[in-house]
């Protein structure tokens, strides 16, 4: 890919922690010309420090009028849309469905959803005009196989994903190229937070502490997820899904499974269904050694 030095920008939404900080620091190494959002100035002071060199901008998506305001100010600061909206701004609502409130729901799937939608349609006219941009989506394999206790979540996955299906299509011939970016377990804050919001109430508890503990576990640093959208965004042919992480390559095979099967699997994947014996003794006989 071409591009002038110029013309290499990029706006990371959610940047101030996990894959999206991770990413910054992966394109403004690259020489890329980096805005990053942070929800609060004191975040937006972090972020000024763990990545010199990046521009930073206030956003707070759970205000109404945060991805207006934040459109604005990105096209007058680079005076045209980013070379590449990379929207990885969310965070995940625990809980079974019957647990988690309406209005809890409702701002996941903002936050989620709609906020990349209306960052997408305020940058698209200024990148149609140039010909050319990079439209990263950052989902989960949680946004190809549905989590239990994550339901919301996957939810919001799910829909941006369909989102972006159509919209690749939609942009087919403009030079604007949409892809999705489908990381396992990261270490992120997104699930410290989780971890403390989970419902106090409901049928689930016993389930919801072990997740509390599971929250503290350690989990892998970003950086392969950020060499992945770094590659999005420099490709000239990019693909329209990259899968990233430890046991993704199965993610696409689960799906051409009957739903029964799916479920079977993930119930046992979480605990919620003892596996057949001869798994058991198969797993015991491998943990021997």
């Amino acid at each position: 890919m071409s591009l002038s030095h110029s013309d290499k920008t990029a706006l990371i939404t959610g940047a101030t922690s996990g894959i999206g900080l991770y990413t910054a620091r992966e394109l403004v190494s690259a020489g890329w010309r980096v805005v990053g959002t942070a929800r609060t100035p004191s975040q937006a002071d972090g972020l000024l420090r763990d990545v010199p060199g990046v521009e930073v901008l206030v956003a707070d998506f759970t205000e109404p009028e945060s991805a207006s305001l934040l459109i604005s100010q990105t096209l007058d600061l680079l005076g045209q849309a980013p070379y590449a909206l990379v929207n990885n701004a969310g965070f995940a609502a625990p809980g079974a469905i019957e647990d988690v409130e309406s209005a809890y729901a409702a701002e996941q799937v903002r936050v989620n959803l709609f906020i990349p939608a209306e960052l997408i349609r305020g940058f698209l006219p200024s990148m149609r005009s140039r010909g050319s941009g990079r439209i990263i989506n950052i989902s989960s394999v949680s946004g190809r196989v549905a989590a239990p206790f994550l339901g919301w979540y996957s939810a919001s996955k799910f829909a941006l994903e369909a989102l972006s299906d159509a919209l690749r299509v939609e942009l087919t011939g403009s030079g604007i190229h949409v892809s999705l970016v489908e990381p396992a377990s990261f270490s992120s804050n997104i699930w410290s937070k989780a971890g403390t919001q989970l419902p106090t109430t409901g049928p689930h508890q016993k389930i919801y502490k072990k997740a509390a503990r599971l929250v503290h576990a350690e989990y892998p640093e970003p950086t392969p997820v950020a060499r992945v959208i770094r590659d999005a965004i420099e490709s000239d042919s990019p693909r329209t899904r990259y899968l990233v992480g430890k046991g993704t390559g199965a993610i696409p095979y689960v799906r051409l499974l009957p739903a029964k099967m799916i479920d079977s699997f993930v119930a046992i994947t979480f605990g919620l269904k003892r596996p057949p014996l001869l798994m058991r003794l198969l797993t015991k006989r491998s943990t021997r050694g």
